[in-house]
Order: C-alpha cells, then structure tokens, then sequence
C-alpha cells in the first residue's frame, strides 16, 4: 500500500506514531514482503511504542516473511508485556505454556492472561476459563472456570458460552442468561487497527488456547 508523502517524511523525522502508521500500512496486504518492509520502521518505533513491539513479537511467532523465530518473539512480547499490552500477555502466555519440558511456564501464563483478561482480552478471559476448568497452571476451579467463561461469554464469545454451559448450572442467573443470549449470536471477525486488537483467531500451539491475530 502506498505511504503518504507526509506520513513518511514524519517517520523518517523520528516520530514514532508515524512509524506505527506506516508499518501498518505496508502491513496491511499481508504479503511477505510487506511484513519484512515494516519491520524496520516497528524497530525504530518499539522503544516508545508498544503496539510496535507486539508486531515485532507477532511477525516472528507466526514467521510473516521470516523464519519463525520464538526466542525473538518472546523478547518483542515481553517489551510490549512490560508496557501492559494484552495482546502481548496473552500470545507471550501461550507460548509460555505449550514449552517443551521444563521450559514450559503455564503458572505465568495464567498470570499473564489474567492481567489482559482484566483489560476486557475475552480470548485471555476464555483460556483463564479453560485453564481452570482443567487445572492447567491454576489449581482445578470450577467457580472460577464459570467467572472468566462468562467474561469471555459476556463480550459475544460464542465458544466460551458453550463452555459455560457444559459446566452445568451457572449460580449467578444473570450469566446463564449472559451465556445464552451470546450462543445466539453469529460469530464476530477479528479487526485490529494502529493501536487497537481485538483478537478472536485459534492458537497453532496448544490444542485450545487462543491467541491474538496476526495483524
């Protein structure tokens, strides 16, 4: 996609939102070689801008125009973590938790998808749901399976009222109700624009977790 004149006279001037526009410009045909165009002006923009650093994560763990790389993707999640980005905690949490041996971390991860579930992430508040319902990094709990379930539920994620209900009669009537009335909804796509995710893709790691999207 064609870059704005001015848009990328700024970028070149070290702005760093600039730079974020521009990576996403060039980002949105999705094509190899646009992914590896972006990657330098997500390098300049990921000190000050987290959405960089998460795409910077994103593009290695998904390998867009490059080799899938995890040990990278998880140093450009953990910059745009410690920044609070919930998209970051949630892919950095199931990379995490689908380690070999004792690599694998699923303790943190339950933290870190607890920290994006509270920003409203219904994919983090479905995995906080089905960690607990399996005992998975958590011990097993259903109350609070049911509580992030329903989070997930409450924010139209039709899986995850699915989910709620398989566990049986919801103590709180108000998320049966929750539940069933997002059941009967259609499935929503994912966007996500310059400073915004809204993820509802499958993870490729683990047989359940879900993940951010690529974009």
């Amino acid at each position: 996609m064609r870059v704005p004149p001015r848009l990328l006279q700024r970028a070149k001037l070290g702005d760093t939102v600039a730079q974020c526009r521009v990576a996403d410009r060039l980002m949105s045909s999705e094509r190899a070689s646009a992914y590896r165009a972006a990657m330098p002006w997500l390098r300049r923009a990921a000190s000050r801008e987290r959405w960089a650093a998460y795409h910077l994560g994103l593009i290695y763990d998904h390998g867009l125009g490059v080799r899938t790389n995890r040990t990278a993707a998880i140093s450009w999640y953990e910059r745009a973590v410690a920044k609070g980005y919930d998209s970051a905690q949630l892919n950095l949490g199931i990379i995490l938790a689908n380690r070999p041996g004792a690599k694998r971390d699923e303790a943190r991860a339950v933290r870190l998808y607890r920290s994006a579930a509270r920003q409203g992430n219904r994919n983090a508040a479905y995995n906080l749901g089905l960690y607990y319902s399996e005992g998975r990094g958590v011990a097993r709990n259903l109350r609070m399976a049911r509580r992030w379930f329903g989070q997930a539920a409450a924010n139209g994620d039709r899986d995850a009222a699915k989910a709620l209900r398989s566990l049986g009669p919801v103590a709180n009537p108000r998320l049966q109700r929750t539940a069933l009335r997002a059941a009967a909804e259609p499935p929503s796509r994912w966007t996500a624009l310059a400073g915004t995710s809204e993820p509802t893709s499958r993870q490729r790691g683990g047989p359940h977790d879900r993940a951010s999207g690529t974009r």
